[in-house]
């Protein structure tokens, strides 16, 4: 499988249909139809916020405590980087814990999940959904955060991203990393809650928001893999 289309698991208690979406099998006679079985769209992107929430379970106090100790080191030195690493292996981990925890509590196959995305990733709500399966769940949004404040914000993030130029997916997380900490220091708040915050304003920031995901795709486009 991609990288970047990591999933295993589906909640095995919503709905799945077998669709009429029937493929060629073509490796060598005779031709062959197989059914495909898929989730509908409403109960994949539930099970896919259901395993953010459970990513969000696993990893929020692993994050706070590793941006509290790399905080305090030199930025962008040796110890920093090392605690960059720890921190995308605790990513990591918690990733596929998330998955293995729906999975046990479901009945389905990774290639159901599979499929199902496969078929709807092209869908806005799908896609959004699947993009936040690895990001830390915020329910309660700052007041300071107004769309005023938002967009200083989010100005200021798009003129420092600009000037990252990096094709090695390790570095490009250490500069990534280091853009959030200099955001914090400006500002006073962590990524989850800029993105609740701007969450609650799609209207007013719909043209900033669409600037920031142009250039964290043309970043990532640069590398072969996921940061997390």
């Amino acid at each position: 499988m991609e990288n970047k289309k990591v999933l295993y698991v589906i909640e095995g208690l919503f709905c799945i249909f077998a669709l009429g979406l029937l493929y060629w099998k073509t490796r060598g006679p005779p031709m062959k139809f197989s059914t495909i079985k898929l989730l509908d769209k409403a109960s994949l992107i539930r099970v896919l916020n259901q395993i953010r929430q459970a990513f969000s379970e696993n990893f929020a106090t692993l994050l706070k405590l590793n941006r509290r100790k790399r905080r305090n080191l030199h930025r962008g030195g040796r110890e920093y980087r090392i605690c960059i690493r720890d921190l995308k292996d605790h990513a990591r981990r918690a990733n596929e814990k998330a998955f293995a925890d729906v999975l046990e509590r479901s009945r389905l196959t990774e290639e159901i999940l599979n499929d199902s995305y496969n078929h709807m990733e092209n869908d806005p709500e799908v896609a959004l959904a699947f993009s936040k399966v690895c990001t830390v769940l915020v329910t309660n949004v700052s007041p300071l955060l107004n769309p005023a404040r938002l967009t200083e914000i989010m100005q200021f993030t798009i003129s420092k991203s600009k000037e990252i130029n990096e094709e090695d997916p390790n570095e490009l997380n250490i500069k990534m990393r280091m853009l959030e900490d200099e955001i914090f220091d400006e500002f006073g708040f962590e990524p989850e809650e800029i993105e609740a915050g701007v969450g609650k304003y799609p209207n007013e920031l719909g043209s900033l928001i669409q600037q920031i995901r142009e250039i964290n795709n043309y970043l990532l486009e640069g590398t072969n893999e996921d940061l997390f």
